[in-house]
């Protein structure tokens, strides 16, 4: 698979509030996505981590995923890929890792409460996430919105992309409750460079404050 095949379109201009956020319904193919969505690992299959009521994720080992996955996931690691984002945004170069991303499914009545990512890492800090929703026919009374701050709530369509800013002060999570009978599926990536989002605050972020 090439990169044109999955890009079909342009990013827009970033929204700033409550922070550089971008959203999109025709950059990507859907019918890879539908390959995509049709190969999904099941909730109850063997290589999740996390908690299966707020957000359970398979993003470490590559090699149980998918063929198609790990075709999708090889061209938004790429450099292009990445390239695109960052001239997107206007940031400095960037690097994209699935650690803690990867595909990501959250059962019926689960919810992630407002919080903030880890930003820094092994002198990384972390620049962008990257969100794609796989929820075909997505109806209001299903939740699970993404919200951004208190005043952008995002509906996870299929085929939807969304990339965000990830800062010190980018609150975000969907914590209006996933009502669907089928659970809430979407992939994400995160990107990182060497150089810290201006603003950067040590004492407010995750992995500070745990001392990892």
């Amino acid at each position: 698979m090439d990169i044109k095949d999955l890009i079909i379109g342009t990013l827009p201009d970033p929204i700033n509030e409550p922070f550089p956020h971008i959203i999109s319904d025709n950059f990507l193919n859907l019918n890879i996505l539908n390959k995509l969505l049709e190969s999904f690992p099941d909730i109850n299959e063997v290589g999740w981590n996390g908690n299966r009521d707020v957000k359970m994720e398979m993003g470490r080992d590559s090699s149980i995923w998918p063929e198609i996955g790990q075709d999708v996931f090889k061209i938004l690691l790429s450099k292009e890929f990445c390239n695109i984002l960052s001239t997107a945004f206007n940031i400095p170069r960037i690097a994209g890792t699935t650690f803690g991303a990867g595909y990501h499914i959250s059962d019926v009545n689960s919810s992630l409460p407002m919080h903030i990512d880890w930003q820094e890492y092994r002198g990384l800090y972390r620049w962008l996430n990257v969100h794609i929703f796989l929820n075909k026919d997505w109806l209001p009374h299903y939740g699970g919105e993404l919200e951004l701050g208190q005043s952008v709530a995002i509906e996870p369509k299929f085929g939807r992309f969304v990339s965000f800013l990830s800062s010190t002060k980018s609150l975000h999570g969907h914590p209006n409750k996933w009502k669907s009978h089928i659970p809430r599926k979407s992939i994400a990536v995160y990107y990182f460079s060497n150089i810290p989002v201006p603003g950067y605050d040590a004492k407010l972020d995750p992995f500070r404050r745990i001392k990892i």
